[in-house]
């Protein structure tokens, strides 16, 4: 079997596989999954984080915050605007598409209002140019294994996807954690202590606490451009008495590598990556017929990401 990206071999792209579902997990671990030399793996895990293949990245799901991705039609497209949002928002991710809308930007805001001041502030840059926006708000985000980068079936199953099983309100000192950890997700324990004042003993129960409960994932974000691969949204309306049927169709998709559930225009942002363009359209109609009873409408966004993704 052929890999993925042009750019590594097997054992590069397992250990990015293995990295995606926790990236916390130790060196030696990994030797003793993939059954290779410690050393091999040390130079291979150096290797993809010194190139800038791949970055640490906290996936979390709780409702401390809001997040929401906002889909913008322009009237005529302005890169100096453009530039000016990425330079001035607190945007996670901006991209400009190509399809439905002209800008996808995902935002991670304190609360509605703090929300209303983003899109305020958006629409006053943008001088009355914006056709269309709409908005999605997400109650779950996850990565979904990047199972195109694995090469062993076995390690399949390793994935679970980070869904509490009830809504949970975080404390205090979980929400300073999170702060922290979701600018900079390999902050060691040396590092968290000393800005939390918290014992080591307080902080590792705090980080299994959400662990356990399914708030948070250690996971990566790769560099698509690096790694000479594509990187496409799909927009997905669905018949909402069967979305766990859709999912677990989602779920078995290799090139399907993030999943937002929408709650708005859009059920679904799905996040598909592929070795080209050809391929994305293939992926695409596949997801539409495998799902044709479920799916009430889809749409097709072809991206060029303006700014890579903060947390």
């Amino acid at each position: 079997m052929e890999t993925f990206s042009p750019k590594l071999d097997k054992i590069s792209e397992n250990i990015i596989y293995l990295l995606s579902l926790d990236s916390k997990t130790s060196i030696s671990n990994i030797a003793r999954i993939l059954c290779k030399p410690r050393k091999i793996i040390e130079n291979r895990v150096k290797k993809i984080f010194d190139k800038g293949y791949v970055k640490p990245l906290l996936i979390f799901n709780h409702d401390n915050m809001v997040r929401a991705t906002l889909f913008l039609k322009l009237s005529h497209f302005d890169a100096k605007v453009v530039e000016a949002i990425r330079k001035t928002s607190p945007l996670i991710k901006l991209k400009e598409t190509l399809g439905m809308y002209d800008l996808s930007i995902l935002v991670i805001a304190n609360g509605e209002e703090e929300l209303q001041q983003i899109i305020n502030d958006i629409n006053e840059k943008f001088h009355g140019s914006i056709q269309n926006l709409e908005l999605v708000y997400h109650d779950l985000e996850d990565t979904l294994g990047f199972k195109s980068f694995c090469h062993n079936y076995n390690f399949i199953r390793k994935y679970k996807l980070l869904q509490p099983s009830k809504k949970v309100q975080l404390g205090k000192a979980e929400i300073a954690i999170l702060d922290i950890l979701k600018h900079k997700p390999n902050s060691t324990y040396r590092e968290l202590i000393r800005k939390t004042s918290f014992s080591y003993k307080n902080i590792k129960n705090l980080l299994d606490s959400l662990k356990e409960k399914k708030i948070i994932r250690f996971s990566l974000d790769p560099d698509y451009n690096l790694l000479g691969l594509e990187f496409h949204n799909l927009l997905v309306k669905v018949n909402l008495a069967k979305r766990e049927e859709f999912e677990s169709s989602i779920l078995k998709e290799p090139r399907v590598h993030w999943m937002k559930r929408g709650i708005g225009r859009w059920d679904y942002i799905l996040s598909i990556c592929t070795q080209n363009i050809s391929e994305f359209i293939d992926v695409t109609r596949e997801i539409k017929s495998k799902n044709r009873e479920i799916i009430f409408d889809a749409s097709a966004l072809v991206s060029k990401i303006n700014i890579t993704r903060k947390y």
